[in-house]
């Protein structure tokens, strides 16, 4: 039976030995054509801007994709991905759920982020550099607006089926769009089933992935690296790579992107943001590196060749308007209908 034949409706499946044959499984460009034709028109089908135009060149964010970012304690990986959270948040108004148990108490995690809104100190030791009440009170409204911290009990850990399980109680109440697991090896993973910890990293990886992709939200998770941190001939940091996680074959197999945050003169505030894999090319970005710094008194990442930050007060669409946070005093939309509802999920 040819091609032809085995598509149209009014042939029976073929039934060779041993294999049953359905039609609907075997698919023609011309039933993708609206889909390819959306994207040729609108660009569906592409990540969504971080709002920071060099990052964007080589990731954006894409719902329902896995990124692992990695990186050595203190290098910042924690910071920077919570920063693109909260650029999101305050530009684009998503939503975001974190499990977070090396950035606790909650206290200092949400301070954190209110920081990184302002762009000042919440600490009353700082002085002059400190937020005044009124900045605190809208960065508090803005935080509680768009983030969910987990918070197990002290003498409680969370397991990777009990973090999913919040996380989609908490997608269903508020509307996610992105949620954060840093780091990975602070869950609960005693109950292993008694498989090789590649396989169960494996099983683990494809459920996050699933998850994700069920949701159409943005799952990132952070790694630790493991193994030799400095080059033996030159003394200096190693970019961490894909490979260098524990188990990092298969953290390479089945993320969708891999980016590190390394910071090659530590304790300088230099970084490199290292974009090692890109699984759709062209639409979600492309390896390279990009080079970023850190400014500690606004407490936000910013280009050197443009010298600002997304969150820069010029940047925010609703800050030379209002003086406290309220999404209602956006300009109008150019508009009519939702664009969210054209989208194919």
């Amino acid at each position: 039976m040819n091609l032809e034949e085995l598509l149209s409706p009014t042939s029976p499946p073929a039934k060779p030995a041993g294999a049953t044959l359905n039609p609907k499984a075997i698919l023609t460009a011309n039933a993708s054509r609206a889909a390819i034709l959306e994207h040729y028109h609108h660009g569906v089908g592409n990540g969504e801007t971080t709002r920071f135009l060099d990052i964007d060149q080589n990731w954006t964010w894409k719902r329902g994709e896995l990124t692992c970012i990695t990186g050595y304690p203190n290098h910042g990986k924690s910071e920077w991905i919570i920063q693109m959270m909260v650029i999101k948040a305050a530009i684009d108004g998503w939503k975001f759920a974190l499990f977070c148990p090396e950035n606790f108490p909650a206290s200092d995690l949400f301070t954190k982020v209110i920081q990184m809104y302002i762009g000042a100190s919440a600490n009353a030791k700082d002085g002059e550099r400190r937020m005044s009440l009124a900045e605190l009170e809208r960065g508090l409204a803005f935080a509680h607006e768009h983030f969910f911290l987990l918070a197990p009990d002290e003498e409680e850990e969370m397991s990777p089926t009990q973090v999913l399980a919040y996380f989609d109680h908490l997608h269903k109440a508020h509307g996610l769009d992105g949620v954060l697991i840093d780091p990975w090896n602070q869950l609960d993973h005693d109950d292993t089933g008694g498989i090789r910890s590649d396989q169960y990293l494996r099983k683990w990886l494809t459920k996050l992935k699933r998850f994700a992709q069920k949701r159409q939200l943005c799952f990132c998770v952070t790694a630790h690296p493991a193994g030799d941190v400095s080059d033996k001939n030159t003394g200096e940091l190693r970019v961490p790579k894909a490979y260098n996680i524990s188990d990092g074959k298969m953290w390479n197999n089945k993320c969708d992107n891999i980016l590190a945050v390394h910071r090659p003169k530590f304790p300088t505030s230099e970084v490199e943001l290292w974009v090692h894999k890109i699984k759709k090319w062209g639409l979600v970005g492309r390896a390279g590196c990009i080079h970023l710094d850190f400014n500690t008194t606004t407490y936000r990442y910013f280009c050197p060749t443009g010298s600002r930050s997304p969150l820069d007060k010029e940047s925010l669409p609703y800050e030379s308007t209002t003086a406290s946070y309220n999404p209602n005093n956006l300009p109008a939309s150019t508009f009519d209908i939702n664009p969210r509802e054209n989208l194919p999920f």
